[in-house]
């Protein structure tokens, strides 16, 4: 069945202006020092820094964000971006506002892109699913019920004529939600599997443990071969991570996110 779409919760979700544009920016190869380390002010310009996490996993050191990209190719290379994973609960403390957002998306213009929202909201927690094309329109949440241990999968693709489709299906509730919308601006540059924090206006980042996306897949086809690469989340002086992205296991094309701080 279809899901119905419900006003925003308290804390709503937007994409930050500078992991945004970190996305459209960031070039088709990315050169990475073999020992470099998350210390001192970030880079001037907003350009990412590189830390190496142990042997030959490397990451992007970025304020927001924490999973994994592909490489930048030309608009349209992309038209399809998939993963799975199971729902992770918060943990807040008494009146605690703190935000979390879990999705996949296509990048290019705009940012295409659905996914799950794991907030606490005055020490309670709260979680939702919602679609989003970043600036164009959106975000939108789903009325359908979601809970920590929920398994989903969910899917943006480009169609041929010009529309997107956001699918997330809850597999434990038992419900699918879809939004078909046209862009206004190509995409398709770049697939992603990310775990967001929504910046300092939205709370800081809630507390999840860890969590596992598997089957993480660009146009039908392995993640890992459009060779991405890793994101960790930073403090904004870039001297303490804040969440931690694993290797890309190549067996099941599976990584796990792990939260470290706020």
């Amino acid at each position: 069945m279809q899901a119905g779409v419900s006003e925003a919760p308290m804390i709503s979700r937007r994409l930050t202006l500078f992991a945004f544009a970190l996305v459209l920016c960031l070039a088709g190869s990315v050169q990475v020092p073999a020992h470099s380390s998350v210390s001192g002010a970030p880079p001037a310009g907003g350009a990412p820094e590189t830390h190496l996490l142990g042997g030959a996993h490397r990451a992007q050191a970025e304020l927001t964000w924490s999973g994994y990209v592909s490489r930048k190719q030309p608009a349209g290379t992309y038209t399809v971006v998939s993963a799975k994973w199971t729902q992770p609960s918060v943990t807040c403390k008494p009146g605690e506002n703190s935000q979390s957002s879990f999705w996949v998306g296509l990048a290019g213009d705009n940012l295409v892109q659905t996914g799950i929202d794991a907030n606490c909201e005055n020490g309670v927690p709260r979680y939702s699913a919602w679609w989003e094309i970043n600036p164009q329109a959106g975000p939108d949440y789903y009325s359908s019920p979601v809970r920590a241990g929920d398994r989903f999968v969910a899917s943006v693709t480009a169609n041929t004529d010009g529309f997107y489709t956001m699918t997330i299906r809850n597999i434990s509730r038992n419900w699918l939600a879809k939004k078909k919308l046209r862009s206004n601006s190509p995409s398709g540059t770049q697939a992603a599997v990310i775990v967001e924090q929504q910046g300092d206006n939205y709370g800081p980042l809630a507390r999840f443990g860890a969590v596992t996306f598997t089957g993480a897949s660009a146009n039908q086809d392995k993640f890992s071969l459009t060779k991405p690469y890793a994101i960790d989340m930073t403090t904004e002086n870039g001297e303490q991570l804040r969440a931690r992205t694993s290797g890309l296991d190549k067996s099941n094309e599976s990584f796990t996110v792990t939260w470290l701080r706020h």
